[in-house]
């Protein structure tokens, strides 16, 4: 019996692992009214990506999100201009896996520019690791002087931390230097701190 027991686990120690999915998106705003652009990432299960549906519906689906700026698996790009500066969004989002830890969820990267240089570059909406959630550029209006007020606010997760109530860690900071020129880039390091400050 014992050695059945065996053979059991060490067949099933060599199977594929089979990881639970869902489809992660990003939804990006630019509004001129309010000086700000957002992003928010989105878990998503429409009917449309259920076994059996013809590629039609899901690409009407895809469609349909696009045009309300919500973007899933592949890459985009998104520009607007807010108080004369000009933000250059692209992101990149994993096709979910069955394979692999979290390749069923893989979230993707986000690279904004202001005025062509890179200001933000990190992942998000992986449950898995440390991940930005959402987060925002606020460039305030022509009655304030050249860029001041002007600031990046990134909200994130550690890893498994995204589910449940807990709420996201936060930080904002100047989105140009005192030479007017955009900040040094907020990356992966930056986030880490974030999440996991010591």
């Amino acid at each position: 019996m014992c050695k059945v027991l065996l053979a059991i686990v060490c067949i099933l120690a060599t199977t594929n692992v089979w990881a639970d999915w869902a489809i992660t998106g990003i939804r990006l705003e630019c509004s001129k009214a309010l000086g700000a652009f957002r992003f928010t990432s989105e878990v998503v299960s429409p009917d449309e990506f259920n076994a059996g549906v013809p590629k039609e519906a899901t690409g009407r689906f895809l469609s349909l999100a696009r045009r309300e700026g919500l973007f899933i698996e592949g890459q985009h790009d998104f520009e607007c201009t807010i108080n004369g500066v000009r933000l250059s969004t692209r992101v990149v989002i994993g096709a979910p896996s069955d394979r692999g830890e979290c390749g069923g969820n893989p979230g993707g990267t986000i690279n904004v520019s202001a005025n062509g240089k890179i200001v933000l570059q990190v992942p998000f909406g992986n449950h898995c690791f440390p991940s930005a959630w959402n987060g925002n550029i606020d460039v305030p209006g022509k009655y304030a002087s050249q860029h001041e007020g002007a600031g990046l606010t990134v909200c994130g997760y550690g890893r498994f931390q995204s589910t449940g109530d807990k709420k996201p860690k936060c930080t904002t900071r100047p989105l140009f230097g005192p030479d007017n020129q955009p900040a040094p880039r907020f990356g992966i390091g930056e986030l880490e701190k974030l999440l996991h400050p010591g």
